[in-house]
């Protein structure tokens, strides 16, 4: 089944940082989501700290050769199945567990003013 929403995170080193995103992500009420991590780092710490949450079945891209910043970001968001799409890197977090809930009604909400529909 396609997710309602992709969080694309393009990575680079700073592993822990990136463990504390995933933690707000595990966090969220909102669970209709893919989770996609795509990694220009030249070591295994973050395919690790990957790897450590299993629950989020996380979608996992090594780039090599390395893509630079703006290329990994668009690899990242080449992977989304969902309709939405939050980029989110590596040392963002959510602040609360109703975060992505907030961004996904709000999406909706806007798409519904722009074209007067509401997606079924």
């Amino acid at each position: 089944m396609t997710p309602k929403v992709s969080l694309c995170i393009p990575a680079y080193r700073e592993a822990e940082k990136l463990a504390k995103l995933l933690d707000s992500i595990a966090s969220q009420d909102f669970r209709d989501f893919e989770v996609i991590v795509s990694n220009d780092s030249p070591d295994n710490a973050v395919q690790q700290i990957c790897e450590a949450y299993p629950a989020l079945a996380i979608r996992y891209f090594r780039n090599t050769p390395a893509k630079g910043s703006p290329g990994n970001w668009n690899f990242a968001i080449a992977q989304a199945r969902a309709p939405w799409v939050k980029l989110m890197h590596h040392d963002d977090y959510f602040y609360d567990s109703r975060a992505l809930g907030t961004f996904y009604q709000a999406s909706e909400a806007q798409l519904a003013i722009v074209t007067g529909k509401h997606r079924d």
